[in-house]
């Protein structure tokens, strides 16, 4: 029925039980599990106690998305 399955992914709880059930299903079907998940390409702006805020560095953002990704949910 599925040849290939594509899972977003979170990291929350909810994700992270849902990939029990994905697998259970990709193995009757055969099929291949894709995980994804998104990051706005644009780092986050920071508030702290005040009403300033403060960004993060383009390439802090992509490394810390990085260890997102790489991290084993």
């Amino acid at each position: 029925m599925f040849k290939h399955l594509l899972v977003p992914v979170d990291g929350s709880d909810v994700s992270k039980k849902s990939l029990k059930k994905v697998a259970e299903l990709a193995k009757a079907n055969g099929a291949a599990v894709t995980l994804v998940y998104v990051s706005d390409p644009l780092p986050p702006i920071m508030y702290s106690d005040s009403t300033m805020g403060y960004g993060i560095s383009q390439k802090d953002h992509k490394k810390s998305m990085r260890g997102l990704c790489e991290r084993r949910l």
